[in-house]
């Protein structure tokens, strides 16, 4: 269809801009993305638009940072290594009961020479994500793959295993889509929109939606740009959430980054465990609580599933800490993390299975170094009545807090502690395999909307763990 007339000109133009303002209807939308799927013109204004309002955006945001644009960096030099199997971690992190799969045959890929790739589910609506035009210097970066795009609130595979190529320079905007993105340096990434990423070699610039970066061995200073701060990895697994004022969330899963938020204090080290908050004026404070909604999208928040735990608290850490609880829906499984600030697992015994009663539960991830502190207490806030599960070390005589109010079940959990006597980070995979310990199970419903935990009290060895959390909906 040709776009010839002044109505029709001004139409797209005003479409267009709504969506960079992100003020577009969802009925405008849609005929956006079908004016994109039917004219050529259409195609050419859309990406070329997105084009200069990215670079715009990094332009006039880079300065509140000190200078923290993307050309401007010296960077780390980072030796090119061969891009490394794409690990099963990225995958399994959009696998939920809630979600919808569609079949293949219901999805067409269509791409347009310009970089503007429309995505066409079975019911007819379309849906785009974008690769700018040009090839800023032509060298190759990575590549990208989709593996998720929402839809009417649901999160739906895609199931197409298509490698999209990036060249250093490129911006991607990923609109209502969840992608795997590989730089060649030897970083994984999955991101989702509705978001923006400028990509180069050794760096990338978010000016909006989340990510999960894994670093391999070799990429170490990878760094990602947002418009209030500059992350620089340090060998890490880490989140970064830019929402549409520019403000960010930064959290580290394993390892540990630098943030500098341009403001003259300097990089400040987040480790595992650790979170921060940045305004939009580039106030750094302590991130308190995520959860699986935080650096990914979920389709539980927005299906028939609501989050149970609303905050966790305690009255041992202090802001200046940076600590986190990580909260994550239907998090109890086999070899499921259990602490934030330690990698070790859970474990079914030997020829059985976990307890099915702590299926579709939400897990609280704690911190073993509150084992041996008599004085820890913690407030869990809860958003509706629930059944509240405390897993304890066995070792331990468990204190009168849980005794008194929690009933012990019949069953046990497995322990797969980290270790060194058998080399770094002996972690076995599978159930029953290399248990070290074991949890006991105590449970007690909770008609309150908050609920109070006490200490490992008698526990005066460092060998002995922290325990955990779990809480389901009532039965």
């Amino acid at each position: 269809m040709a776009i010839n007339s002044p109505d029709q000109k001004n139409d797209i133009e005003e479409l267009v801009n709504d969506y960079l303002n992100g003020t577009i209807s969802d009925d405008d939308w849609q005929r956006l993305g079908h004016l994109i799927a039917s004219s050529q013109q259409a195609c050419e204004y859309y990406f070329t638009s997105v084009d200069i309002h990215a670079k715009l955006s990094r332009i006039y945001t880079s300065h509140a940072v000190d200078d923290l644009e993307i050309s401007d960096f010296c960077m780390p030099a980072v030796e090119k290594v061969p891009a490394a199997p794409v690990r099963k971690l990225i995958a399994s992190r959009l696998r939920a009961p809630i979600l919808l799969t569609i079949s293949a045959a219901a999805i067409l890929f269509v791409v347009f020479a310009g970089g503007v790739y429309l995505l066409k589910g079975g019911n007819g609506d379309v849906n785009e994500f974008v690769v700018s035009n040009d090839k800023g210097t032509g060298q190759r970066a990575g590549w990208f793959k989709i593996v998720g795009q929402h839809c009417e609130g649901k999160l739906v595979y895609t199931g197409s295993d298509d490698r999209i190529v990036f060249y250093e320079g490129q911006t991607l905007s990923f609109p209502c889509h969840t992608a795997q993105v590989y730089f060649d340096t030897g970083v994984e990434m999955l991101m989702t929109g509705p978001g923006t990423l400028d990509v180069n070699r050794s760096s990338c610039f978010l000016h909006q939606g989340k990510l999960v970066a894994t670093v391999f061995p070799g990429a170490e200073g990878f760094q990602v740009l947002t418009p209030k701060s500059r992350v620089t990895d340090y060998g890490t697994e880490f989140g970064v959430a830019v929402g549409q004022k520019g403000d960010s969330k930064i959290a580290v899963f394993e390892g540990e980054v630098g943030v500098d938020t341009g403001t003259g204090n300097g990089e400040r080290m987040i480790r595992t465990g650790q979170g921060v908050s940045v305004d939009t004026q580039g106030k750094l404070e302590r991130l308190v609580v995520i959860d699986e909604h935080t650096f990914e999208y979920q389709a539980q928040s927005v299906d028939s599933y609501a989050p149970i735990v609303t905050n966790v608290q305690d009255n041992v850490r202090s802001d200046e800490l940076l600590d986190f609880y990580r909260v994550t829906c239907f998090g109890f499984s086999e070899d499921a993390r259990i602490y934030v600030d330690r990698v070790h697992e859970f474990n079914s015994l030997p020829n059985s299975k976990l307890p099915a009663y702590l299926d579709d539960s939400e897990l609280i991830m704690t911190y073993n170094d509150d084992k041996i502190d008599e004085s820890f207490e913690m407030e869990i806030s809860l958003s509706r009545p629930a059944d509240v599960y405390v897993l304890f070390d066995s070792r331990i005589i468990a204190p009168r807090w849980l005794t008194d109010n929690f009933t012990q079940m019949e069953e046990m959990v497995g322990i797969d502690e980290e270790t060194i006597n058998d080399g770094p980070e002996r972690i076995g995979k599978g159930p029953g395999n290399s248990i070290d310990n074991y949890f006991t199970i105590w449970k007690q419903h909770v008609d309150t909307e908050t609920v109070k935990l006490g200490s490992n009290s008698a526990s005066d060895s460092i060998f002995q763990l922290m325990y955990s959390v779990i809480v389901k909906d009532a039965e």
